[in-house]
């Protein structure tokens, strides 16, 4: 695929991610021929995409660019979920569209964790087709959840080495750091304070 294609495709997919906004497209258009990849765009942006356009630009429904957007003001939130980013777009690289999705999903939905059904709804499908989707990409909706919550607790604990773990938990959608400690235990192998001290000793030797 050329550099161009996933550039393009990576500078829009970045944008509900930044502004945490789920967005309604009512069509995408590339400025270069369709590749031999097209679906995967179809799939991801479940919109009419338009190729060989003279330049690379998107119709969004909504929000209103006139709408107000309070989301974005966490300078914290916004500085992890941007490092984030790069991880979230290797998704549509690997074949992985409904994926993808589901971890936009839960960047906007910071706070609150959707069930299964509530994140299926949202992406506008039914439950059974939904877990059909996520199997044939090999991760399961839960498999996507933890990730999310280890990835982040790990991003927010190595470039905010101040922010309070109740902050920390109920961004994640813990409410309480004895669940986010136990969560992250099970994942990492070692504590939340083990882990910001050593990233704290690895600062401070650096």
């Amino acid at each position: 695929m050329p550099d161009g294609t996933f550039c393009g495709r990576s500078c829009i997919g970045v944008v509900p991610i930044i502004t945490r906004q789920v967005l309604t497209y009512k069509s995408i258009e590339f400025s270069y021929p369709e590749p031999e990849n097209a679906q995967i765009y179809r799939d991801t942006f479940g919109t009419e995409i338009v190729f060989d356009a003279p330049v690379t630009a998107t119709n969004i429904i909504s929000p209103s660019p006139d709408q107000p957007n309070s989301k974005v003001r966490d300078p914290e939130f916004y500085s992890v979920c941007r490092q984030y980013c790069f991880q979230v777009l290797r998704q549509i690289s690997e074949n992985r569209p409904v994926a993808f999705k589901v971890r936009q999903l839960l960047l906007v939905s910071a706070g609150h964790i959707p069930t299964v059904d509530e994140a299926a709804a949202t992406l506008h499908y039914s439950v059974r087709t939904y877990k059909r989707h996520l199997q044939r990409e090999g991760v399961s909706y839960k498999q996507l959840v933890n990730e999310f919550r280890n990835d982040m607790a790990r991003r927010y604990l190595r470039s905010q080495p101040a922010m309070p773990l109740q902050k920390i938990a109920d961004l994640l959608g813990y409410g309480k750091v004895k669940s986010l400690s136990r969560a992250f235990a099970s994942w990492n192998g070692i504590s939340v304070t083990e882990f910001r001290n050593s990233q704290h000793s690895s600062f401070s030797i650096d």
